[in-house]
């Protein structure tokens, strides 16, 4: 599932410009949107009409109209010229602005491609999806993870682009496909684990029992240390070109519940994960699977299915 952003005259910093220079400056700013946003699968889209838009007032092209009157002659090629060969640059221009808003007022239904947000750091728009920065922009994409994981392998490539905070191992991606009833079913259980871990990496909590509570109270799931220790419990990670050949990732989360309104039933998966020191008060959360149970009676298959 893609995102895209939109941007038209309703990302602008001011509705109203009393010169060339405000107005061109204002436009400039439109591409911050694309180094504010680094997550995978998000596309950028600028109303093509952004000079003729008239729905906030002034359209810019009038207003352009207006400095030309004073004197100012020729600013509308110059205008042109700098708008979509640098402010612009990189930015799909196949929609209208008010096509980009009627895509916004909705999520996206199953089957579509992508959902529509709109960057909107200033104007007050109601019955649209919106952002005017990082945090509301984070829930809105954690919303099309949650809801619409697409595959195993999209799910992967959003939430660790999405949840940089932490260092998944280098296999991590592939544990997804281990879900025999489908990882895509538990989408919504594992953003929210995901997004509990992001937001405690680092944590600071010194002993391990008072990082699992902090961990399961932030998730809202069980989260445990494993009874035992196991070499299947442990992987390879590197980080800050140190080598860890097998941190420990017994500690794991219980996400239960199954995505679909009225599935009644119980259900129990994981998520392993281990610290990396980061100094004396500090450890890196860095998970190492993400979906099926590691079982130790298989040493080559960790996650091989327990024996009768």
């Amino acid at each position: 599932m893609k995102t895209r952003v939109a941007v038209s005259n309703f990302s602008l910093d001011l509705s109203h410009f009393k010169s060339f220079e405000d107005l061109n400056n204002s436009l400039s700013k439109l591409k911050d949107v694309q180094s504010l946003l680094p997550q995978k699968k998000v596309e950028f889209y600028a109303g093509n009409d952004i000079i003729e838009h008239s729905g906030f007032g002034l359209s810019l092209i009038q207003q352009l109209d207006n400095f030309q009157f004073m004197g100012d002659l020729g600013l509308k090629g110059m205008l042109l010229n700098t708008l979509y060969q640098s402010h612009l640059s990189g930015f799909n221009l196949s929609l209208s602005t008010n096509e980009l808003m009627v895509k916004s007022g909705v999520m996206p239904k199953v089957g579509d491609d992508a959902g529509y947000i709109m960057y909107v750091p200033h104007l007050n728009i109601a019955r649209n999806y919106k952002f005017k920065g990082k945090i509301e922009f984070a829930a809105y994409y954690e919303e099309l993870l949650s809801t619409h994981p697409v595959s195993n392998e999209s799910y992967f490539e959003r939430a660790s682009s999405h949840f940089s905070n932490l260092l998944y191992q280098s296999e991590c991606g592939e544990t997804l496909d281990r879900v025999t009833d489908g990882f895509c079913n538990y989408s919504v259980a594992f953003t929210r684990c995901l997004k509990a871990l992001n937001d405690l990496s680092p944590i600071a909590e010194r002993s391990t029992l008072d990082k699992i509570r902090t961990i399961g109270a932030k998730a809202g799931y069980e989260c445990t240390e494993e009874g035992e220790s196991h070499q299947n419990f442990k992987y390879p990670f590197d980080y800050n070109n140190v080598s860890y050949p097998s941190l420990g990732c017994q500690y794991h989360l219980k996400p239960s519940g199954n995505n679909y309104d009225g599935d009644s039933s119980f259900h129990h998966k994981r998520l392993y994960f281990g610290f990396i020191p980061l100094n004396a008060e500090e450890w890196k959360i860095a998970v190492a699977a993400i979906g099926p149970h590691i079982s130790t009676h298989d040493l080559t298959d960790r996650y091989a299915k327990q024996r009768r």
